[in-house]
């Protein structure tokens, strides 16, 4: 190795240099994003509220600044109408300085319908939707003929017959559980939520998926690491992983690696 790289200054010089570039990129991009809202009130961060990375990162303010750090993933659940209230206005923008592109956020009935209703002229951004496309193109990711061609594949499930699908296997799901509490006056149960949880995914799997699971899982099938219902339980609780976590790290933990299990036995 050349001298000149063995120099711990090289590398200080060079990550700082590296750093410099990024912080004054980062800027141009943030005022180029102001530019674009046009001078609309609203949201301030260095991190989008549409980063996978405000579901790790804590929220919280720049010191003696009105400028977000990152606006946390509950940003809405805690604050609300304040932010429109704190604008004076239904329209707001949230400009970042992730490189992100801006967003526009709407209290106003009237102007949300006008857009749901002009598909033509408001556009959905579907690269923004790209996290929803893990199991493929579905409704929600796509845009155009192909939203046209995935919405009149799923149609035919919003319909009386499977909502008395959902209602059935309701009952089904909630005699096993009663049959398992027995006769007795009283049940314990430290945390309600578990059940609830459990009782949502059995239903999820029977009426959407066709699998009819037991409330105690049993051995996986021969040829599988886990069973149906494990697979869904891991996925429903930790899909976040797998949409922060790169596919090349899935393996270098025990939690991550037992999620990237369960997405490729569902699959």
């Amino acid at each position: 190795m050349s001298p000149l790289y063995s120099d711990p200054s090289y590398w200080l010089l060079g990550g700082t240099v590296a750093l410099v570039l990024l912080v004054i990129s980062s800027y141009r991009s943030y005022r180029r994003s102001l530019q674009l809202v046009h001078g609309t009130p609203g949201i301030r961060s260095l991190i989008s509220l549409i980063q996978p990375a405000i579901f790790v990162i804590p929220a919280g303010k720049i010191p003696f600044t009105n400028f977000w750090g990152t606006p946390g993933p509950s940003y809405w659940a805690r604050r609300k109408y304040e932010a429109f209230n704190d604008a004076e206005q239904d329209i707001i923008s949230a400009v970042s300085a992730d490189f992100s592109s801006p967003m526009y956020f709407i209290a106003d009935a009237d102007v949300a319908q006008e857009i749901m209703a002009n598909r033509h002229r408001f556009v959905k951004p579907v690269e923004l939707y790209d996290v929803l496309n893990l199991f493929g193109h579905n409704v929600l990711g796509t845009e155009g003929e192909q939203w046209r061609v995935h919405r009149k594949i799923a149609a035919p499930s919003f319909t009386e017959g499977n909502n008395r699908l959902v209602y059935e296997e309701t009952v089904v799901a909630l005699d096993g559980l009663f049959e398992i509490w027995g006769s007795g006056d009283t049940v314990d149960i430290n945390n309600f939520a578990e059940v609830t949880f459990a009782f949502a995914l059995m239903i999820i799997c029977s009426a959407g998926f066709g699998m009819r699971v037991p409330w105690i899982d049993t051995e996986p099938p021969p040829g599988h690491s886990m069973t149906f219902k494990k697979a869904m339980e891991v996925i429903s609780s930790d899909i976040l992983l797998k949409v922060i976590v790169p596919r090349m790290f899935m393996n270098w933990s025990k939690r991550t690696a037992i999620v990237e299990s369960g997405f490729n036995e569902l699959q």
